[in-house]
């Protein structure tokens, strides 16, 4: 594969990771909007935090899997 290839391959594995973390911050601020009128929607909001996770290590696998690393700070492959 082509180093740029590879490059733009990268980027976008990063940003499906970091829209992945996005989706988690914005879950949390919904999660406490409901929790006074909707505390029952609690359960829900776990198991959609916890897809969410299990997603992002997915895309860690595959990184790992494809290039043998996944970074320590995402940031290094959204150049």
């Amino acid at each position: 594969m082509a180093k740029q290839r590879k490059k733009i391959l990268r980027r976008k594995m990063a940003q499906c990771y970091q829209h992945q973390a996005r989706s988690v911050e914005i879950l949390l601020d919904m999660a406490e909007e409901f929790a006074e009128h909707h505390p029952d929607y609690t359960e829900f909001m776990q198991a959609i935090g916890q897809s969410i996770f299990v997603n992002m290590g997915f895309i860690e696998d595959v990184c790992k899997k494809a290039w043998g690393y996944f970074p320590e700070n995402i940031e290094t492959w959204l150049k």
